[in-house]
């Protein structure tokens, strides 16, 4: 054997360890970002959908009314609306950039009027430290006419006008 043999075959065996060893670093950003998709998917498929009210009832009759003002579809907020809705024209407006919630609250029934609790979530802003968030309680008060109940009075937020705002 030569005296270059045993260098050889040590070079040999350092490359040979060198690419068996893992690169932790990789599997680990590699790892980290199938479970964060993996947590993502869970979450969208897990969500609760969201609770749909008879719209026979008051709960269903502010849901739908709710949604026909948050898709500014003011005909159809009207047609839940008693004949004759007493409102003034927002001099501000509804909704900008916000995201609005309602969660609905304690719904009572007295005869033919109805009160339906709602807590109304508003939050909006741009950047990190320009957002915000506010909460508010207030009440729909409705009306049973011919056996359908109607908005009689909204929160300012939800007020609109046969005509429109």
């Amino acid at each position: 054997p030569s005296p270059m043999a045993p260098a050889a075959r040590k070079a040999d065996t350092g490359r040979m360890e060198t690419s068996k060893k893992p690169d932790r670093p990789l599997f680990v950003a590699g790892l980290t970002v199938v479970v964060l998709v993996l947590v993502a998917i869970l979450v969208i498929v897990f969500r609760p959908a969201p609770v749909e009210y008879d719209p026979a009832t008051p709960e269903g009759t502010v849901q739908t009314y709710v949604r026909a003002v948050l898709d500014r579809d003011n005909d159809a907020a009207a047609a839940l609306m008693v004949d004759e809705p007493e409102c003034k024209p927002d001099p501000y407006p509804r909704f900008g950039e916000e995201s609005i919630r309602i969660s609905l609250g304690k719904v009572e029934i007295d005869g033919d009027r109805a009160t339906v609790e709602v807590r109304i979530t508003t939050s909006g802003g741009n950047a990190p430290f320009d957002r915000y968030e506010w909460t508010e309680e207030d009440r729909f008060f409705l009306d049973r006419e011919a056996g359908v109940w109607r908005i009689d009075t909204a929160p300012w937020r939800f007020m609109i006008c046969q005509e429109g705002i």
